[in-house]
């Protein structure tokens, strides 16, 4: 949603009761000549994937306030009607879409601070300055980052799909108490402990933390599909979600 002076928050759309596009239909809403529905797609874009830009620029070196700002310049560009003529690529996933995008922005970034250094600001004779540099750290590169935090927020959402579908089933407090299962039993509490506090029996409940990840699983998989122009994408981009939180 957008904020009292119009600027964009990780907020839930306040578009009533459509139901939701898939993430790569929201690309093609941004180009729509409504402003309301180019609103509403860049404000469920930034709902999801805002951190996911922020920490990539801040990866690169970018200060905190900068990234910010940048970020928040990024989706109200979205809104401007023919702002992306140019930046869908033709194989459409829409990963590579923003990471793009927060590659273009720190250039942008690196690009202005070049010429300012140079003096006055002039930014025409900073066309070239080429990519920002590589912060030094022992840490994984600002790309690698980018990836990792993309696939959290892919889970965040799938979580988040499931913790509103519970609640609105008025089981808000049995999938809180099953949530910790979803990644394992290894350190979830003993479910002893988890059937205690939804009321069954640790047989039915072991059933139902196996049943909630199926689900989770099955969501997951159609969430990443629909960021996918290409439906035979899929299997690559679930490979490489999986790599980015370090699977194989």
């Amino acid at each position: 949603m957008t904020t009292s002076n119009g600027t964009f928050s990780a907020g839930s759309s306040d578009d009533g009761g459509d139901l939701p596009p898939t993430r790569w239909t929201l690309i093609s809403d941004l180009r729509a000549p409504e402003d309301r529905v180019r609103m509403r797609a860049a404000n469920e874009l930034c709902r999801i994937y805002r951190p996911v830009v922020f920490r990539y620029l801040l990866g690169r070196g970018v200060k905190q306030q900068d990234a910010d700002d940048l970020t928040q310049d990024l989706f109200e560009r979205f809104t401007s009607r023919g702002s992306l003529a140019e930046a869908t690529p033709d194989r459409g996933r829409l990963r590579h879409f923003l990471f793009e995008s927060a590659k273009n922005l720190a250039r942008e970034s690196w690009r202005r601070q070049s010429a300012a250094k140079r003096g006055g600001g002039v930014t025409d004779l900073a066309l070239d300055a080429g990519e920002p540099p590589p912060v030094a750290s022992p840490t994984p590169s600002p790309d690698a980052e980018f990836d990792k935090a993309w696939a959290l927020a892919v889970i965040d959402e799938v979580r988040t799909q499931l913790r509103m579908q519970a609640e609105a089933d008025g089981k808000g407090e049995q999938f809180a108490a099953l949530e910790p299962h979803l990644d394992g039993d290894a350190n979830a509490p003993p479910y002893t402990e988890t059937s205690a506090a939804i009321g069954k029996s640790e047989n039915a409940t072991r059933i139902a933390a196996h049943k909630l990840r199926k689900e989770f699983s099955r969501r997951l998989i159609a969430e990443v599909r629909e960021t996918l122009r290409d439906p035979t994408d899929l299997r690559d981009e679930m490979t490489a979600l999986r790599a980015a939180l370090g699977g194989t």
